[in-house]
């Protein structure tokens, strides 16, 4: 860790690193409507903040993550052979499609958090129509936008206030699916590394949207470093 990053570590609560995240995810965007959700789907966590106006904003933290849905589905465990803690093995390995059942238990899994976490007048409040937009970040959220673009080299500036559907996710989970581990790694606009946790965070994107009753989302390109420019804390 830099001398920075381990002040950073020191000084900020949960809460404060959200407003950070917020206050960068929002950098150079335009949003058409008061009230925001942002969604930040990390490797064991996923944060999600909500906003309206110039109240304040909210957090919440999920233990919910790609890498961490991926270990609860694995067939191993400690590199022995093993019972997945949730479903039947779902990511099984290099070439081994999930079957439709392991997808269910992985999207009830993921839905069963976000009601247990997500606060429900938060919910209900987001359920009107047109009056929030959902802004995701982190990098399961600007993968599904480097696919949706085709892109060889990365570009934040192209992926950065670019909108994906709900029907755009739905062809890429399922052209994800369809291929196996080492074919996936060939994806124009996913890293190899990420070819084996990406169809785990796309269920964890799915998932939310479905929770909000959300169609579309706005991927930012900033966050916590941006934000933290911005607060003057990296000097």
């Amino acid at each position: 860790l830099t001398k920075s990053q381990t002040r950073m570590e020191e000084i900020l609560t949960g809460e404060e690193e959200a407003r950070l995240v917020y206050a960068g995810a929002m950098d150079n965007l335009t949003i058409p409507t008061e009230g925001k959700v942002l969604a930040d789907v990390g490797g064991g966590s996923t944060e999600i903040i909500t906003a309206y106006g110039e109240e304040e904003p909210r957090f919440v933290s999920l233990p919910l993550g790609c890498v961490r849905l991926k270990e609860l589905t694995a067939t191993t465990e400690g590199g022995h052979p093993g019972k997945p803690r949730i479903g039947g093995g779902l990511l099984q390995g290099p070439g081994m499609e999930p079957a439709l059942s392991e997808l269910d238990r992985m999207r009830g899994y993921c839905g069963d958090l976000l009601s247990e976490h997500y606060p429900v007048l938060s919910r209900e409040t987001i359920t009107e129509p047109g009056e929030y937009t959902l802004i995701g970040l982190g990098g399961t959220f600007t993968t599904l936008a480097a696919i949706h673009l085709r892109l060889s080299t990365y570009d934040g500036e192209r992926v950065h206030r670019l909108t994906l559907t709900k029907e755009e996710i739905d062809l890429i989970r399922e052209r994800l699916l369809r291929l196996p581990l080492e074919e996936r790694k060939n994806i124009p606009g996913l890293e190899p590394s990420r070819a084996d946790i990406i169809i785990p965070g796309t269920i964890i994107v799915q998932s939310i949207m479905a929770h909000l009753g959300l169609d579309r989302v706005t991927v930012s390109d900033r966050g916590l470093l941006f934000g933290l420019s911005g607060s003057g804390l990296t000097n």
